[in-house]
């Protein structure tokens, strides 16, 4: 007989906050990014983002990482998200991105994709609102 042993240390996981996704929040008026998604796109407290829709397909959205000296969205860490986690807060934002991609409930995560593209000279990441899937509420 040959025995597999399962301690933490040997168990591959697929921690949570490896995904990049934004959480998008109703009541507070957040939006707050994961460890993936800060890993992925490179934000760190204190970046400036700025989202992009697509006037010709209101469901599609983009997130652009703004360099240096643009001022955008500035983004914030939360004690409480861990060490990566980063946020900001815009009811108006986050009211629009809702209505346009028909969330239910006050929260819902959305992928952020892979890859950049870009678009009219800006590299943007685009959001994967197809993903969204409210936030259970336990």
């Amino acid at each position: 007989m040959k025995l597999r042993e399962f301690v933490p240390t040997k168990i591959e996981r697929s921690p949570h906050h490896v995904k990049a996704y934004i959480l998008i929040n109703l009541r507070y008026s957040l939006i707050q990014f994961s460890g993936g998604a800060v890993d992925l796109i490179g934000v760190k407290p204190d970046s400036h983002v700025s989202f992009h829709q697509d006037e010709d397909d209101p469901e599609s959205w983009y997130l652009e990482v703004l360099p240096e000296g643009k001022t955008g969205f500035p983004l914030r860490q939360k004690p409480k998200l861990g060490v990566r986690g980063v946020l900001f807060a815009c009811k108006s934002l986050v009211k629009r991105i809702a209505d346009a991609v028909g969330m239910e409930g006050h929260k819902g995560k959305i992928l952020v994709g892979k890859e950049s593209v870009t678009i009219n000279g800006k590299t943007l990441w685009p959001l994967v609102t197809a993903s969204l899937k409210p936030k259970r509420l336990d």
